[in-house]
């Protein structure tokens, strides 16, 4: 049920007797109203055929011809209705609405031929006229439609305009019907064509509701005949279960009851006339099952798979199944309940309201009644069971189910017939009903009880190699003309006049030739480079993307090394200014921490020189006489450096620098070439999708005026810097970025009064003792500030409820988006760094900013330093920046983008952005030209005190030789990329445990997903070392992520795990161990085994 189950959900959740009457009633229309409809017909048709004065004979004949017409279009269409939902599902799921529409027109055309074939045989043989033969086909192809479209009309959401087109065809139906009696003109023809009338009346407006919901058509109409060959399990079980449901009426037409009415029209109306009113015994469990599953079961259902499919933790996994199964058990006891007390009721009051609606029925008749309700009863229970297992996609089982029902029902019916008593007559298709409920119910216990396993085991739902019957038969149609030309006819023949237009429409695409076999040859070939992928459009510009002043760029030069001057000087205590410089450069991060203080600063006096030429009047500070800034180290680990960052604040009241009052000055002494950080922001400037930040190379002095004597002797050799003129002592070339705060918002073009937040380690998880209202009393915001930094609006309510909503596994990720981020923004972010190679970013190193009156978020680079390191950590032979932490994996550790990559939609989008900023923004030959212009600046300081003292690349030639290679590592990342579309993704390790029972180590690991639907092997090597040369253990394809061996000796262990999908790609673990000196060891869990037989974590100390 595609859509029905949002709109039932509002109307329960609205109070009053109306809306509950409003929410059954739908359900019941859309799930029911068909065989409603058909029930009224024939009855009504009976009704008026008595009023016209036909003949006993007519009226029989009449109502086989309607009864025949209706079982025939109800066998045909039970062999697709389960494999076209599938279809429709599979396709709305995948965000393929287009492929919807051609799926209609393919089965019904499909359907026409099968109806066609076989009931224009028995019309034949039956020996009736042609216009009665004709109409039967007519109105048994017009409820193929019919019965088809109510598949798709399960998807919309405009239930009234579904009930009005309920009511319009039953009115015209009666009406026309009436006026013909008033005319005398009322026959066996004109009730027939009545009952067309209303059907196709019903046909051309669901069809109109079906083209206005789904618009737009792609694809070949037969592509649907694929997923036969992929569930043909489920395609039984419908056949199947239409046998088991209609085979005991139709074989009572061959046994004592049946009555010859003309030629081959039998009927049998001792069983007829109970088997229709019991039939109506179990419409009421049908459309309670669709309201207890969708508004009570699903939630927890999809909260569950939610949390397998991302990475939920085993408990909370746990738990969710448990809710999941207690909520299906009640609501099945509830349904059973209302289903016994319904069979009840029918057996012990229908009787009397039978014999005053039908006077002269017979007890014979009664008694195959009250056999028959039992038997619809129990139907009616033991199919809520098959559909909630096929919600479990438990085939098999439901395969079984249908299997036991069809045969024994058809097989104790013909006995009766042929050995049995007429008064137990029913009782073999109530022995079918038992036999199919019992296994049903056997089945979903034992599978729910093993629910895990088959969830961790099952295999691709997308095999690789498309092949079967169905496909053979698919290309066969595509690739003859006169047939596909055949099929559309009937398909023309079948929507009547309402399908003209939605062939008309659909005529240059699927039904054309070259489409087809062009749709043809791409599913049978695969690009091997590249996933598929949806090419999203990109939304309008001011809709909801980011945008910045670019004028903000137009007055800001970077073309030359900035010379900054400053000097510093005793400040006060009063803001906590009275510090040496000795002082501020000799601690560290963590000794401030260990103080718990706040970090020294002094004031100083800042003049700055942007033209190389020598301060002059106009300069920033050139006339300042008196302390204008406060300085600072920046920086976490970087503080334990030699050579330290600053932050040079300029104070209240003084005159700000080209709009900033932050001034952060980085050395970058970890980067090799010292302008990564600077190459990454002039790369973003002109990115329309992405914000970026200014940046220079300053080349800064200080003079030292709170040095004391002995300090001053003692300064050379702390700072190890020449002194120049003045006092002042070059500090050698420092990258000047922007600050992001406040006044970064406000001079960007961007709401200053917004939310703000720097992202020190945030994955997007719930961090539920943290994230908590800012008026709980419980509230910290230094615990807050461990993950996001408050540097905007204090109030955290709106990403606490956005981090809410996301956990929320019933809410899809395509909603979260779209209502709380802009898509664009977040790929063309990730499209970036993964270009650069920037792989310290996601979960830190990075900023979130919302406006104030928007409830949408959006990502800001920061600190990129860790960019092309490529060639770098090579020419080490350190190991860093890779396996997983290439390509789009390396997001998948943040559980937003992790939700969003499983969506076909997302994937495109990156992939697309990734292409545009590959061509247009981050080409190798951009990169190449900007590093030259840098290398121009920047290697007459580099390559003399301070600096040389401190570089990593201390040969020149060697310098200008890597530093030629980055533009190719653009080239090398985009590789990267396409592999990681490719590739399984990472999954973490469980902590081994010990199961004493058995005296085996459990080793476990999370589930590897694949966005190709391949299926996933797992390799493990359980070693005493984490070369993995003093092998423990080892497997190899294990279809399910566990690994049980014999506990080894106490001691240290190291685990590697990869997963391998059908193609042959592999991806590590997340985990990995690190060693000084060579980086990670990808893909390598340590964990230490104590003697007690508990286990630790492992960390190298």
């Amino acid at each position: 049920m595609a859509g029905i189950g949002f709109s039932l959900k509002k109307l329960f959740k609205k109070k009053g007797i109306l809306n509950l009457c409003k929410a059954y009633g739908y359900s019941g229309i859309v799930t029911i109203g068909p065989m409603i409809l058909g029930v009224c017909l024939l009855v009504g048709m009976a009704f008026v055929a008595r009023m016209g004065g036909m003949s006993d004979h007519e009226r029989e004949l009449l109502n086989c011809m309607l009864t025949y017409s209706l079982l025939i279009a109800l066998f045909v269409t039970n062999w697709f209705n389960m494999i076209v939902t599938r279809y429709v599902s599979d396709m709305i799921f995948e965000e393929k609405e287009r492929h919807v529409m051609p799926s209609f027109h393919g089965a019904v055309a499909i359907e026409a031929v099968i109806c066609l074939a076989g009931y224009g045989i028995f019309l034949f043989l039956s020996k009736t006229t042609l216009i009665r033969g004709v109409l039967c086909l007519w109105l048994a192809m017009i409820l193929i439609v019919v019965w088809t479209e109510m598949i798709y009309m399960t998807a919309l959401k405009d239930f009234q305009a579904i009930v009005l087109s309920f009511a319009l065809s039953l009115m015209a139906g009666f009406l026309v019907a009436l006026i013909l009696v008033v005319a005398g003109l009322i026959s066996l023809e004109t009730c027939v064509l009545c009952v067309i009338l209303g059907y196709t009346i019903l046909a051309v407006r669901q069809y109109k509701l079906m083209l206005d919901y789904f618009p737009e058509s792609e694809g070949s109409i037969y592509s649907f005949l694929l997923w036969f060959d992929k569930y043909p399990s489920l395609a039984l079980s419908g056949g199947l279960m239409g046998i088991g449901l209609f085979s005991h009426i139709v074989i009572m037409y061959f046994g004592p009851l049946r009555v010859q009415v003309e030629g081959l029209f039998y009927g049998a109306p001792e069983y007829d006339v109970p088997a229709l009113i019991a039939f109506t015994s179990l419409l009421i469990t049908t459309v309670s099952f669709v309201v207890s599953v969708e508004v009570n079961f699903y939630p927890k259902y999809s909260n569950y798979y939610g949390l397998f499919g991302d990475r939920g933790a085993i408990g909370d996994i746990k738990l969710a199944g448990k809710e999941m199964l207690d909520m299906l058990r009640r609501e099945l006891v509830y349904l059973a309940c209302k289903q016994i007390f319904t069979t009840i009721l029918y057996v012990v009051v229908g009787p009397t309201v039978i014999n005053y609606l039908i006077p002269g029925i017979s007890s014979l008749s009664m008694a195959i009644f009250r056999f028959l309700c039992v038997g619809y009863g129990s139907y009616a229970i033991a199919n809520s069971l098959m559909l909630i297992a096929l919600y479990f996609e438990d085939y098999t089982g439901a395969l079984m189910g249908s299997g036991a029902f069809a045969l024994l029902s058809t097989v104790s019916t013909l006995w009766q017939i042929l050995k049995g008593e007429s008064k137990y007559f029913g009782v073999g298709f109530f022995a079918g009903t038992i036999a199919f409920f019992f296994i049903a119910l056997i089945r979903l216990n034992w599978y729910t009880g093993r629910l895990p396993y088959f969830l961790l085991s099952r295999q691709s739902l997308v095999p690789d190699t498309q092949k079967g019957l169905f496909v053979t038969l698919r290309r066969f149609v595509l690739k003859h003309a006169l047939l596909k030309r055949l099929l559309a006819l009937l398909l023309i023949a079948a929507l009547g006049l309402s399908g003209l237009e939605g062939c008309r429409a659909h005529d240059a695409g699927s039904l054309n030739d070259s489409n087809d076999m062009g749709q043809a040859k791409a599913d049978e070939v695969r690009a091997p480079d590249k996933p598929t992928v949806i090419k999203a459009k990109k939304a309008d510009k001011g809709e909801v993307n980011i945008s910045e002043n670019d004028e903000l760029y137009d007055t800001w030069d970077d073309n030359k090394v900035t010379t900054m001057y400053l000097t510093v000087s005793p400040g006060n205590k009063a803001d906590g200014s009275d510090h040496t410089w000795k002082e501020i450069n000799t601690y560290s991060d963590d000794d401030y921490k260990k103080m718990g203080v706040d970090r020294y600063k002094a004031e100083g006096l800042l003049k700055i020189d942007e033209t190389g030429e020598g301060l002059k009047p106009g300069d920033y500070g050139y006339d300042e006489v008196t302390p204008n800034v406060s300085v600072q180290i920046r920086g976490q680990t970087s503080t334990r450096a030699d050579q330290k960052n600053y932050k040079i604040r300029i104070k209240d009241g003084k005159e700000r620098f080209h709009g900033m009052r932050t001034l952060n000055l980085n050395k970058h002494r970890t980067e090799p070439y010292r302008f990564l950080n600077k190459l990454c922001y002039d790369l973003l400037e002109p990115i329309p999708q992405l914000v970026g930040g200014r940046t220079r190379f300053v080349h800064l002095y200080v003079k030292d005026d709170t040095a004391s004597g002995d300090e001053e002797e003692e300064r050379e050799e702390w700072e190890a810097v020449p002194e120049v003129v003045d006092g002042y002592v070059d500090y050698g070339l420092f990258t000047m970025v922007e600050q992001v705060n406040r006044t970064y918002l406000k001079s960007h073009g961007l709401d200053e009064n917004g939310h703000l937040y720097k992202v020190s380690f945030f994955e997007w998880n719930k961090y539920e003792e943290v994230m908590r209202p800012l008026d709980d009393p419980e509230f910290s915001r230094g615990a807050f500030e461990d993950y996001l930094e408050i540097k905007g609006n204090e109030d955290p309510s709106k990403l606490q409820n956005v981090i809410n909503e996301l956990h929320n596994y019933t809410i899809p990720i395509e909603t979260i988006v779209e209502e709380h981020f802009d898509a664009e923004n977040i790929c063309y972010f990730m499209a970036f760094n993964i270009l650069v190679g920037n792989y310290d970013v996601g979960a830190r190193n990075m900023y979130l900013y919302s406006p104030l009156n928007s409830q949408r978020f959006y990502m800001i680079c920061w600190d990129m330093d860790v960019s092309f390191k490529n060639g770098f950590n090579r020419w080490e032979n350190y190991s860093d920046g890779l396996s997983w932490e290439r390509g789009m994996t390396q997001f998948l550790v943040v559980t937003l983008i992790n939700r969003m990559m499983k969506e076909e939609r997302y994937r495109g989008m990156l992939e697309e952005a990734v292409d545009d900023l590959y061509k247009n923004y981050v080409t190798p030959e951009i990169v190449n030209e900007k590093v030259r212009s840098y290398r121009d600046m920047m290697e007459q300081y580099l390559y003399r005190a301070p600096d040389v003292n401190h570089l990593q690349l201390e040969d020149m030639e060697l310098y200008d030789k890597m530093t030629d290679d980055l533009g190719a590592e653009i080239d090398e990342n985009y590789k990267y990329f396409l592999e990681s579309m490719r590739n399984p993704w990472p999954f973490y390790v469980d902590l081994p445990r010990v199961h004493k029972e058995t005296d085996k180590l459990i080793l476990s690991w999370g589930i590897s997903y694949d966005i190709n639907e391949e299926d996933v092997t797992y390799d493990y090597i359980l070693a005493r070392d984490y070369d993995f040369t003093d092998v423990v253990s080892r497997g190899e394809d294990l279809l399910t992520p566990l690994a049980s061996v014999d506990v080894p000796d106490p001691g240290i262990y190291y685990l590697k795990v990869r997963a391998t999908n059908a193609s042959g790609y592999t991806t590590d673990c997340f985990d990995y161990f690190s060693i000084d000196d060579y980086g990670k060891k990808y893909g390598c869990y340590g964990f230490k085994l104590n003697t007690d037989m508990s286990v630790d974590i492992y960390y190298e100390e």
